[in-house]
């Protein structure tokens, strides 16, 4: 539509720029960048250094790293059997919402230890077999066992645990 003579072209206010303007730096950026920030944060939880960064923690990481441990969680991690995010590959489900769940779960530790209960995080529930046998339960080494065969029921539906037998995972406390 063409203006009449005389008359000037309609513009925006500068009303509506102002709020368009205040929408982006109040609203969209900052929904953006959490966004963002809460994808990179979400991948980074997964790593092995992440998990160190809580001194309450170290125990747990020195057993998983030391070469001359016989924990279950360093013969994993050092014989590269799970991959380099190992903590993150035993301690989160394998359910629908597993990783949504390990994330929750690691919170809370976060949580227990700033408000001061400076102890070694405990499992919040037992520790499910499925973690184990997402790995193990159907190659041929693990099939072969003849102790497995008649446990396998009991393993799927978390009746016997597979850390009975194959524990200690981590070090019990005191850095051992």
């Amino acid at each position: 539509m063409t203006p009449k003579s005389g008359e000037k072209p309609s513009r925006i206010p500068s009303e509506l720029w102002l709020q368009a303007l205040l929408f982006l730096g109040i609203v969209a950026l900052p929904v953006l960048l959490a966004s963002l920030t809460g994808a990179v944060a979400f991948h980074r939880s997964k790593s092995v250094q992440f998990c160190s960064s809580c001194h309450i923690m170290t125990p747990f990481v020195q057993g998983v790293e030391n070469s001359k441990s016989d924990l279950l969680s360093a013969k994993h991690f050092q014989r590269h059997w799970i991959n380099h995010n190992s903590c993150y590959t035993c301690h989160t489900d394998y359910d629908f919402l597993g990783p949504m769940s390990a994330k929750i779960r690691g919170l809370r530790h976060l949580y227990a230890n700033a408000v001061g209960a400076d102890k070694p995080p405990k499992l919040y529930k037992p520790f499910p077999n499925g973690n184990c046998l997402q790995c193990h339960g159907n190659t041929f080494k693990y099939l072969e066992q003849e102790v497995h065969v008649p446990m396998l029921e009991q393993l799927r539906s978390n009746e016997a645990s597979c850390i009975d037998c194959h524990g200690p995972v981590h070090p019990q406390g005191d850095g051992r």
